[in-house]
């Protein structure tokens, strides 16, 4: 059994969770469009879901959760005695200082990386990390660096790559094999990759593919002052300081609430994890990839999803705190067998939602027929669709020879063809939006990315139209004659 199944778990009302706030709590997560998650509180967990298509156990990217897992790599590291916080960058990496290095690049330490407070003016993620060919340290430190170390917040991955190379150099191991022993198989986190970039080094600040499972048990090991059944893993400095402010970022990225706070990306930054409302802390990954930790509650949430925007994380951020959390009990609740299994029903049943009919008068017209596609941006040369046993058959022409795609009707189906995604296993389930309008909607295992074909049929002719979540995914239009 995948995921939680070897943690301890226990009732809602033995953990001090009224049942509203779980219902609640999957309220606020209906609001957007959440994959995967884990609740624990006292240590034990409280609720877990997987809306389908994504299984449980789904290892995906989680963007700068990543964060959260090269920085204990660094906690580790110290523990080791592989470096110091106040060892100064440019003493570890004398290869890569400049001819002429500045005081500010030559103050710059492990501990100024670590909190986001190298001294640049900006984000250096773009020229660093997106130059084909480049050496992303070496352009670290080609950068002027404005402020005095430490005092200045800028969030940029670059200096978490940094501290991966670093680690690399010094240990003999990239990221992903140092914490292999020392972290993933002691705390039972498996189906881990980690991205590298053209040097070999893995990308650190983000790259790390995890399931919402193993982001939970990375919040359990921090929630438990870094002890894991019953053994020691991070010193008991080395969580209070990661997770504690390190550096103001109020005037970085202000924004006030109606309530008059300020909103959770300016609570403060510890060591590559965020503050919180709340005396809580974070890791946070683009798309809404969360992984919490409230220490006056006992409580972590862990998740994977796809919300597009910051505002929307914010919108569920603000509907977690009034709704859940501020509505936990400190003492265990009286059971109620009924409403455990009502929370238990809904968590069982989650599924994206996918909006239309599953049967068109017009599909007998359409069944089986080839359509050839002028020359178009999605690099596409024909298409059809059949009807396959309770479901359909896509097939999609290109350059390539073809893709074939088993797509559910009422239900997602498996495929292991990766159009448009990426290879490995798809989800695809179609719905008629319209008589004329089908609308296939598609899932990787891997990505929290999506993409909608949408097919319009006219007389003899097909309108593609693909809609993605992210601008490497196919984005744009097709037109189509049947054949014969």
């Amino acid at each position: 059994m995948p995921g939680t199944h070897d943690l301890p778990h226990a009732s809602l009302a033995a953990l001090g969770i009224p049942y509203k706030a779980a219902h609640a709590l999957l309220d606020a997560m209906d609001k957007h469009e959440f994959h995967t998650f884990v609740v624990t509180r006292h240590g034990k967990v409280a609720m877990e879901g997987a809306y389908a298509p994504y299984p449980m156990e789904a290892s995906r990217l989680v963007y700068s959760c990543s964060k959260n897992f090269l920085a204990t790599a660094i906690g580790l590291a110290i523990g080791e005695g592989l470096f110091k916080l106040e060892d100064r960058i440019l003493d570890l990496l004398p290869e890569y200082a400049p001819e002429h290095p500045s005081p500010y690049q030559q103050q710059l330490t492990v501990h100024d990386l670590l909190c986001m407070a190298s001294g640049h003016e900006k984000d250096t993620s773009g020229q660093a990390l997106s130059t084909p060919g480049a050496d992303p340290v070496r352009t670290f430190f080609a950068i002027p660096i404005a402020y005095p170390p430490g005092t200045h917040f800028v969030y940029h991955t670059t200096a978490t790559y940094v501290l991966s190379h670093l680690l690399q150099k010094l240990s003999g191991q990239n990221a992903h094999a140092y914490l292999k022993p020392r972290l993933f198989d002691k705390l039972g986190i498996t189906g881990t990759q980690w991205q590298q970039s053209a040097m070999g080094v893995d990308i650190g600040g983000s790259g790390l593919h995890v399931s919402a499972d193993g982001l939970a048990r990375l919040a359990l090991l921090y929630a438990q002052d870094g002890v894991w059944q019953g053994e020691r893993i991070l010193s008991h400095d080395w969580v209070e300081r990661a997770t504690k402010k390190q550096v103001e970022n109020f005037a970085a990225n202000h924004v006030t609430h109606s309530d008059g706070q300020a909103w959770d990306w300016a609570q403060g930054y510890g060591y590559q994890f965020w503050r919180c409302r709340h005396n809580g802390y974070r890791g946070d990954g683009a798309y809404g990839q969360f992984n919490m930790v409230f220490p006056d509650q006992h409580l972590t949430f862990s998740s994977t999803g796809q919300l597009p925007a910051v505002m929307d994380m914010q919108r569920f951020l603000d509907d977690f705190y009034a709704n859940f959390l501020l509505a936990l009990s400190d003492t265990p609740l009286a059971e109620d067998t009924a409403a455990q299994a009502d929370v238990d029903a809904r968590t069982g049943a989650l599924a994206l939602p996918v909006c239309g009919q599953t049967q068109s008068p017009a599909f007998p017209f359409i069944d089986g027929a080839v359509y050839r596609l002028e020359k178009n941006a999605l690099g596409l040369t024909s298409l059809s669709v059949a009807s396959q046993g309770d479901g359909l058959v896509l097939r999609l022409g290109d350059a390539g020879g073809g893709h074939t795609l088993a797509v559910g009707v009422g239900s997602w189906a498996q495929t292991l063809q990766g159009w448009p995604i990426g290879a490995g296993t798809l989800y695809a389930r179609a719905a008629w939006e319209s008589v004329y309008r089908l609308a296939v909607h598609l899932r990787a295992w891997g990505s929290v990315q999506s993409t909608v074909l949408r097919l319009t049929f006219t007389d003899n002719r097909v309108q593609v139209e693909a809609v993605s979540t992210e601008h490497r995914l196919p984005n744009g239009q097709a037109l189509g004659v049947r054949e014969g």
